[in-house]
């Protein structure tokens, strides 16, 4: 019974620093107001994550921050004949799909872009971590998502990632880019397509 008392307190603190982190940002996340939200003395953060370092990788670790292999594979499965140039394009289409439905992490991967700290290199641990281990059961139940592992097609890979964040970034406080309007639904629409084309010209 007290296990599971435990178990359910920490969960709540680690909900209410997604919370915090959804509704203002990383500029009010410390272990007072992580306390304030969640509900509890502050002593139990301490007791059962040490520190905000530690409270914040098991948040990444715990939450549903980053998408899982699920969603990436499920949702889209490889075809019979696809081409790596399709599996690519629909891999990074999956992404921009699973982070626009996230603001929480949006606002994550903006305050690591910003800032180089403890906190930042905590989460950045801990995403790479669960990138390696998607990709590892990636090898097992779905080999034919798996990009090629040449050189320029990965950096073209990194470049149209880095693109797609990049927008989605900019859609948050500007309405135009380039002439498209991150507004709508049709112009993402134009993006995707645009990432499909990319990789077909390969």
């Amino acid at each position: 019974m007290e296990s599971s008392k435990k178990e359910k307190t920490k969960q709540k603190i680690i909900e209410a620093v997604g919370s915090i982190i959804a509704e203002s940002g990383f500029q009010n996340l410390g272990i007072n107001a992580i306390a304030r939200e969640a509900g509890v003395d502050k002593v139990l953060i301490y007791r059962y994550f040490t520190d905000l370092p530690t409270l914040l990788r098991q948040f990444a670790l715990q939450s549903n921050y980053w998408p899982s292999l699920a969603e990436f594979v499920e949702h889209s499965p490889a075809q019979p004949n696809e081409t790596p140039a399709s599996l690519a394009s629909k891999v990074l289409i999956n992404l921009l799909h699973e982070l626009q439905k996230r603001p929480m992490t949006q606002e994550i991967i903006k305050w690591e872009l910003l800032e180089k700290n403890e906190l930042t290199e905590e989460l950045d641990k801990a995403r790479k971590e669960m990138i390696r281990e998607g990709l590892e059961s990636m090898k097992e139940l779905a080999p034919g998502m798996m990009p090629p592992r040449d050189k320029k097609f990965l950096a073209v890979h990194a470049i149209v990632c880095a693109g797609l964040v990049h927008l989605l970034l900019h859609s948050k406080n500007k309405e135009e880019f380039m002439g498209l309007n991150l507004k709508t639904k049709e112009d993402w629409q134009y993006v995707e397509e645009g990432v499909k084309l990319i990789f077909e010209s390969l």
